[in-house]
């Protein structure tokens, strides 16, 4: 009798971070049902943006739990993507880095909003990009099984094929925070395209910059 044997690179952090994922979503679902099931109906209902934005003051572990989710995933799809790409950089570098520009940016949006007065409308279409972040975690996640267990030494191919899937993934969710605020954005296009340039293009020139040298 003959032996098929799959060459699998075991990674124990990783299965563990992944490990701690299926227990943060384990533990939103047994402890906010009915906000979990909202969330992942985003789809079919805009119950959840409609509902929770709203109540964005009360205090909940709901999205803190959800946003770690998102950064372990993220950081995981990162450090998998650049490493078969043949880049060297460190789980634990990547991580602090995400972690430091998504909380970083977010302070200074907070700061911006207040300056120029607009804190009201902007907080909530920045709860409809944090939700749609948390829906692209589970995305994340998907791929990072797929990276890890199921095709462990992916192509070149398919690595760049994962990153134009979930970068349209994401762009189709911006697209669809546009047309919800279509009327606000249109009628106060000048601070939009100041948001643009200074939280969205900018930072995509300085990385790209940094990357070349």
């Amino acid at each position: 009798m003959e032996f098929i044997l799959r060459n699998i690179n075991h990674n124990n952090l990783l299965t563990g971070l992944l490990l701690v994922s299926i227990l943060l979503l384990v533990i939103v679902k047994y402890f906010y049902f009915n906000q979990f099931s909202d969330f992942l109906n985003i789809a079919q209902s805009n119950k959840y943006l409609t509902l929770y934005a709203k109540n964005g003051k009360k205090i909940s572990v709901f999205n803190p739990l959800l946003y770690l989710f998102f950064v372990i995933n993220c950081a995981i799809f990162i450090y998998l993507s650049i490493k078969n790409l043949q880049l060297d950089f460190a789980f634990f570098t990547i991580f602090i880095v995400v972690n430091l520009y998504i909380l970083s940016f977010f302070l200074i949006k907070k700061i911006c909003f207040e300056v120029v007065e607009i804190n009201e409308i902007m907080t909530k279409i920045l709860f409809q990009k944090i939700t749609f972040n948390h829906y692209v975690g589970v995305l994340f996640f998907v791929f990072n099984l797929i990276s890890l267990y199921v095709n462990p030494f992916p192509s070149v191919f398919y690595t760049y094929s994962s990153i134009l899937f979930v970068g349209i993934f994401y762009l189709l969710f911006l697209l669809v925070i546009v047309f919800q605020n279509l009327r606000w954005l249109l009628a106060n296009w000048f601070y939009f395209i100041l948001y643009l340039c200074t939280f969205k293009i900018s930072p995509l020139l300085i990385g790209g910059f940094l990357l070349s040298r």
